[in-house]
């Protein structure tokens, strides 16, 4: 089973109306328990099952688009899904997790129309592009094979490379960039690798980058 349902309200957190929190926690985390619970008295009878859950980068980020619903949301699905990898799989049942980053779909079409936005989104992948459908779905492909037999309670993430990022800020290449009256270099659009540290001495500033 492919638990891929899911909806989003977007609002700063201070506007978000209590209603449309509630409605996005009981469609992506009520509603994946549900399903699992169901379909897991079902495997459980038939001894071996594979339970497939949709969560989202956005559950181990604090993105700034309005995602106060929506990231709680997911984190409690990757919550679930390691809960439920450990009660059943003494009955032979499978349950992992796909968390994609942004992907073309009606759900995010409109909101990807911003371009400071797309622009921020598009400098954190380091292979360069937004996924689709089709890399969500190779991935639900693979959890559902025998080749993950042994693999269970697992977040996959199908992101680009943002996931491998996730430790530092994304730097840019400062080649197209300028520089403003007080100093404060402003960067250009291509990521070039991750800060690690940054601190000033008597000697100057030094700084911990690891390449992309």
């Amino acid at each position: 089973m492919v638990n891929a349902h899911g909806i989003n309200f977007r609002a700063p957190a201070e506007e978000m109306p209590l209603s449309e929190w509630q409605k996005v926690l009981d469609v992506n985390l009520k509603g994946t328990f549900l399903m699992c619970q169901e379909v897991g008295k079902i495997m459980i009878k038939q001894g071996h099952g594979k339970i497939i859950n949709i969560s989202s980068t956005a559950a181990g980020r604090g993105y700034k688009w309005g995602y106060s619903a929506y990231s709680p949301s997911k984190a409690g699905v990757e919550a679930l899904t390691r809960v439920l990898a450990a009660e059943w799989g003494k009955h032979g049942i499978n349950v992992n997790a796909i968390a994609p980053y942004f992907i073309r779909t009606e759900l995010t079409s409109k909101f990807l129309e911003n371009k400071d936005v797309f622009t921020d989104i598009m400098g954190s992948i380091p292979l360069g592009r937004l996924g689709t459908p089709d890399d969500v779905a190779a991935a639900a492909v693979f959890l559902a094979s025998r080749a993950s037999d042994w693999i269970n309670g697992e977040v996959l993430h199908i992101d680009g490379g943002r996931n491998a990022i996730r430790s530092g800020a994304v730097l840019h290449d400062l080649s197209s960039s300028s520089t403003t009256s007080s100093g404060l270099v402003l960067p250009g659009p291509s990521p070039i690798g991750v800060l690690r540290s940054c601190k000033r001495d008597p000697q100057g500033l030094h700084i911990d980058l690891s390449a992309l």
